[in-house]
């Protein structure tokens, strides 16, 4: 008998720059729709965070980006986009 052992994969998005994080923020969520799907046999998915905490009001020091709500509105659609669990990737 031979058993196939699962083979690591892991997809990474990258964000380009600010004025195309609108559109790798939708990137990032159909990614964890895709990859959610048995067909991967992924266990655990690494995503990137699609809101910059340091430009949501009242957690920023200066010029803002996010309301409350909107970044609030960003992490419930990424949440609803897979069962599996997931981790944030956070760049410093």
């Amino acid at each position: 008998m031979v058993t196939r052992a699962k083979q690591a994969f892991e997809p990474v998005l990258i964000r380009a720059d600010e004025s195309k994080y609108l559109q790798t923020a939708h990137k990032v969520i159909e990614a964890m729709r895709e990859f959610s799907k048995a067909q991967y046999q992924v266990d655990v998915l690494k995503v990137e965070v699609l809101v910059d905490m340091n430009f949501v009001e009242g957690y920023a020091e200066g010029e803002t980006d996010y309301s409350q709500e909107e970044a609030a509105t960003y992490f419930k659609e990424q949440s609803e986009a897979t069962e599996l669990p997931f981790i944030f990737l956070v760049q410093e």
